[in-house]
């Protein structure tokens, strides 16, 4: 019997010890969501709770360093922070792209993961997938997506493309991609005032929000989805006093505005290229993702 037991405790040895950190990272928190989120409708945490899921948090922090290992990156220095705020189901900082946090200065930030990790996540119903189940085709693809850069931080506001910034994917690269984007609560104009930028470098991925000097939205532009709110207000004011109003009045309305949302975009996307900022906003964008990958 010793000796039966002697032998499973040395092949869980050797299991454990076979583990990768990866998978050391993904056994730890999804042990530490499984004991925080009993079954059953959700209840307020209590401060035990709270102090647990720090601990837990801290843990597969942790973890993640031993994954990541030490970052040479310019300008960029420490252990990083654990990028997932929260380990309770429906907190807003829950799900986000597992990874480390770092900072530059007061308003650059780079997310560090791993090309495995960031493929889990961009599959996961818990992560990008958890909006209505979509599912990039890959990696590249995901880091094109505006989806992408709002799941993957805290930032409490949506994330929409302001136009792709021509960067040169280094030879030491697999992908690279940057964009002017703008975070918003609601459609319509907002002042572009920020770049995004993606890199792959197996084994890691880098994602990368810094400032940039804002740039109004042109006036034939902002026109663009002014006129289309105007319409999608006309719409449903017609519909509320017809004696018959539409049932999805209020779907169609908002794929209307959504459309001019996008074609204000678009517009805006294709001007801003004869801005002296837009060849300022891809150098800078440029010097950065060669920064991530210099040896």
């Amino acid at each position: 019997m010793r000796h039966a037991l002697a032998v499973v405790l040395t092949l869980f040895a050797a299991t454990a010890q076979a583990a990768s950190p990866e998978e050391n990272y993904i056994a730890a928190r999804d042990a530490a969501i499984a004991r925080l989120n009993p079954p059953g409708d959700p209840v307020a945490p209590s401060e035990t709770a709270i102090k647990d899921e720090e601990r837990a948090r801290e843990n597969v922090g942790r973890l993640m360093r031993a994954v990541i290992g030490p970052l040479n990156v310019r300008g960029f220095a420490g252990e990083g922070a654990y990028n997932v705020g929260s380990l309770f189901n429906g907190d807003m900082e829950t799900g986000i792209l597992d990874g480390l946090l770092f900072t530059r200065g007061k308003d650059v930030r780079l997310v560090v993961t791993t090309t495995g990790l960031a493929d889990r996540w961009i599959k996961s119903p818990d992560g990008l997938a958890a909006k209505e189940g979509a599912v990039p085709k890959d990696l590249r693809t995901a880091l094109t997506l505006d989806d992408f850069y709002t799941r993957a931080s805290s930032f409490d506001a949506a994330v929409s493309n302001m136009g792709e910034l021509p960067v040169t994917k280094p030879a030491s690269a697999d992908f690279a991609f940057a964009m002017l984007s703008t975070r918003r609560q609601d459609l319509g104009a907002a002042p572009v005032g920020e770049m995004l930028i993606g890199v792959i470098a197996p084994p890691r991925v880098y994602i990368v929000s810094a400032p940039v000097a804002k740039i109004r939205i042109m006036a034939p532009c902002e026109k663009l989805f002014k006129d289309a709110n105007a319409r999608a207000d006309r719409m449903y004011q017609a519909s509320e006093k017809s004696k018959a109003p539409k049932e999805n009045i209020s779907d169609e309305t908002e794929a209307l505005r959504e459309k001019g949302d996008e074609a204000m975009r678009k517009c805006f996307a294709q001007r801003v290229k004869t801005d002296p900022a837009f060849a300022r906003a891809t150098k800078q964008a440029q010097e950065i993702v060669d920064e991530l990958v210099a040896k």
